[in-house]
């Protein structure tokens, strides 16, 4: 989510030219880390923090909600998903392309998220469950090599959030439909595309000060705009 900080604290600033931000990047684990470790007064993340035991409950607002997407090579013909198929393919109880009707391209390469990360999380619930990830697929610990890796070999299956596989100078792969719905701004405010993760504001307490004017300024209509020029639905436009 790096690219959306960045795009928030760039455009607040010509709003608010004397505020000053450092953003740092980093999985949801090693961001909830700086949060609570006290090296960050705000965070993005993907997924719920953890204050452990004894710890308050942080302070969140819901920002904005994306689709995971699950990616292939250009060159796969395959099209479409079913939830329980894709399952089956992360799971390795399917192994080689032809097992979901794709012929020539031989044994999938399968690539997942290191742990930590919050599109790994979602696609974990919402897709495996309580079935285990395939002991054979590659842990890529970032997402510029997952989504390249894909774009390389003909082979290989990922899942990425779609924010990231659009613009200029975006990977040459291409997203599947999950249940016949595609990764898309509608599928996502509707609730009609499965895999999906959040996008929140967390602090340890609610902000003060400059903090606090920024926070409000990214959940204004201006700031929501920047989100959903970067690929993402925003909050106020999710159908709940």
């Amino acid at each position: 989510m790096a690219p959306l900080a960045r795009a928030l604290t760039d455009a607040y600033a010509k709003y608010r030219p004397n505020a000053g931000f450092a953003v740092e990047a980093g999985n949801a684990r090693v961001a909830s880390e700086g949060l609570f470790g006290g090296r960050a007064d705000l965070a993005l993340l993907g997924l719920e923090p953890d204050p452990g035991p004894n710890g308050p409950p942080p302070w969140t607002r819901e920002l904005a909600w994306e689709a995971i997407a699950v990616i292939v090579h250009p060159q796969n013909p395959l099209t479409a998903l079913t939830v329980p198929q894709a399952r089956d393919l992360f799971s390795g109880a399917r192994s080689r392309w032809s097992d979901v009707g794709v012929a020539g391209l031989g044994d999938i390469l399968l690539g997942v998220r290191e742990e930590g990360d919050s599109g790994r999380v979602s696609f974990d619930k919402q897709v495996m469950g309580t079935t285990r990830l395939s002991s054979n697929a590659l842990v890529l610990a970032s997402l510029d090599v997952a989504v390249n890796t894909v774009a390389a070999q003909p082979s290989a299956i990922i899942y990425a959030p779609a924010s990231r596989l659009t613009g200029a100078g975006a990977p040459k792969v291409r997203a599947l439909t999950l249940d016949g719905v595609p990764p898309s701004f509608e599928g996502v405010a509707t609730g009609a595309y499965p895999v999906v993760r959040p996008v929140n504001l967390v602090a340890l307490a609610e902000p003060s000060g400059e903090l606090r004017q920024f926070v409000a300024w990214a959940l204004s209509n201006e700031g929501q705009r920047v989100a959903a020029d970067l690929g993402y639905v925003p909050a106020n436009q999710m159908q709940r």
